[in-house]
């Protein structure tokens, strides 16, 4: 009887402990699968920024205003059409008075109790062009407003992309450091087992504790970097914060067929062409304000209490107006100065510009053919320093190297990894900028999540 329960008891025990050995094998991927960040493309950062920043919604706002303002003026040309009544009563059954103005009658008598009702039209003949100017340039000035609003969408694409690829370089050179500092760990383990059999000095021990130190300041240093970046990156998001991972690209930018030509895509240019034109239409609207203007208005009421019958009495008229002012102190002309300056000032303004883009082109197609070159010295500089780690660490394990050689090659070798990634990045970089000069957005926006 008791081998029987001391066996139950031994089979309790054994199954308690294999579910033991259960959880914690499963432990680590349950913590691994709770803790890990969601990794977010630049394409879908460059989306979010796009739809959510509120610089950019400000300049749209700004740009609907301009297209408001000139549909205002635009709609005086179409006239206006007005409905009114009245009703006027007075102390005098022969009170001489007009039933309203703006219509122009004879003395008559009327009734102590007048009312009245109908229409006014009015219509602006706009033959010398006084309105029909002023709305071109209203019209110039907002697609002017709507390019600047473009453009502040396409500047903020390519800073959100370059915070993304400083967060991309930080990661891989975080990724550097850390495979460093595990090798420095391996191999302190290694010395201070040597020192204790005596074959290393406990110096080397000290050497490398000391660099290990160093790289685990280094990536102090990179956190705090990543942290700025990270709310940098979140503001232009408009969200509270930005914690998804960035995997470190591999893939390297592809060739764009550029040209001079393409450079009129450009939003800003196209921002400084309309203002030209808005104030060349200014130029020339001054100029019609020495035209004379005119106007025609048509007013239709039905009357009650015409002439004491006090039966229903309908009356119109219709006038058209010309105008022309003859005197204004000088007024016309120094608006028509004014306007001819604003429209050089604006021409200038679009030359340089010009030369601006031209020249922002040829220094970004150096600067990608330059990161090209320099991203591949900097893959070739990595396989040698990883050929060299490798046979320095062997020969160090063998107790043919000392830990300052050793680390040398470690130290070397993180540098080339880090140089590696940071020529990609910067090749990135000046990838968007070529594109940025010809107005396009990142490579990365337009590829399909």
């Amino acid at each position: 009887m008791s081998h029987c329960t001391t066996s139950v008891i031994y089979q309790r025990t054994s199954l308690s402990w294999l579910w033991i050995l259960l959880l914690l094998i499963l432990q680590p991927n349950f913590d691994d699968g709770a803790t890990l960040a969601r990794t977010m493309s630049l394409g879908e950062v460059l989306h979010q920024v796009e739809q959510n920043a509120p610089i950019l919604k400000a300049a749209q706002a700004n740009a609907r205003i301009y297209k408001a303002n000139r549909n205002i003026l635009r709609s005086k040309l179409f006239g206006s059409i007005e409905a009114y009544a009245n009703d006027f009563h007075f102390n005098d059954d022969r009170l001489t008075r007009p039933i309203s103005p703006p219509i122009n009658m004879s003395t008559l008598t009327y009734d102590n109790n007048q009312i009245g009702y109908g229409f006014s039209a009015g219509l602006p003949v706009d033959i010398a062009g006084h309105i029909r100017y002023k709305v071109s340039a209203l019209g110039h000035q907002a697609n002017a407003a709507q390019a600047d609003a473009d453009n502040v969408g396409l500047n903020l694409l390519h800073d959100a992309a370059a915070i993304y690829r400083g967060l991309e370089e930080i990661t891989g050179q975080k990724e550097a450091l850390q495979k460093q500092a595990e090798a420095l760990a391996g191999h302190i383990k290694i010395v201070t087992t040597a020192i204790q059999v005596g074959r290393i000095a406990p110096v080397e021990k000290l050497r490398l504790v000391a660099e290990l130190k160093n790289v685990e300041g280094q990536l102090a240093g990179l956190d705090g970097t990543e942290a700025a970046l990270r709310a940098q990156l979140a503001s232009l998001m408009n969200a509270p914060a930005f914690p998804d991972s960035v995997p470190v690209t591999e893939e390297t930018p592809v060739p764009l067929q550029t040209s001079l030509n393409k450079l009129t895509d450009r939003p800003d240019l196209k921002a400084a062409q309309e203002r030209k034109d808005a104030t060349h239409a200014g130029v020339i609207a001054a100029k019609v304000s020495f035209l004379p203007e005119f106007l025609a208005t048509a007013n239709w009421q039905q009357n009650q209490g015409y002439n004491g019958s006090g039966r229903d009495y309908p009356t119109w008229q219709v006038t058209f107006l010309a105008r022309l002012p003859l005197w204004t102190g000088g007024q016309r002309r120094a608006e028509i100065g004014q306007a001819k300056a604003q429209d050089q000032a604006t021409q200038y303004q679009l030359l340089a510009l010009q030369e601006k883009a031209r020249a922002e082109f040829v220094a970004s197609q150096g600067k990608w053919e330059a990161g090209k070159i320099q991203h591949e010295a900097a893959r070739s500089a990595l396989d040698a320093a990883e050929e060299l780690a490798r046979i320095q660490s062997d020969r160090f394990t063998e107790g043919r190297l000392s830990a300052a050689d050793l680390v040398d090659a470690e130290a070397t070798l993180e540098r080339a990894r880090s140089e590696s990634i940071t020529s990609l990045v910067n090749w990135w970089l000046a990838d968007d900028a070529i594109r940025r000069t010809m107005g396009l957005p990142p490579a990365a926006f337009d590829v399909t999540e």
